[in-house]
């Protein structure tokens, strides 16, 4: 699923909506069950290189807004209380709405 597709979809979700997300991890992807809670926020756009590759500083930055956007969303796995932010397309790869 594309960046625009898992946005957009995303935009449609109620807060508490079961979805299983496919992620990048070490060795691969990975699925993982649980809720979207919320926060669907426009971040920056993804540098070139560095860590996590997600710079919010717009204006630092202001070359990179032809690149890739950088979103992000909160998501609570199945069973666990934390609060993860997941970044769509770097982290997320698919989203499968489970409850809908």
């Amino acid at each position: 699923m594309d960046d625009l597709s898992t946005i957009n979809l995303i935009k449609t979700l109620e807060i508490g909506t079961e979805i299983e997300l496919t992620i990048k991890c070490l060795g691969g992807t990975a699925k993982i069950q649980g809720k979207y809670k919320g926060g669907l926020e426009h971040h920056g756009y993804y540098k070139p290189s560095g860590g996590w590759g997600c710079s919010s500083l717009k204006d630092k930055y202001k070359e990179f807004e032809d690149e890739r956007e950088c979103w992000q969303f909160h998501f609570t796995e199945k069973g666990k209380r934390s609060i993860y932010i997941m970044q769509i397309g770097y982290k997320v790869l698919d989203i499968k709405v489970l409850n809908k």
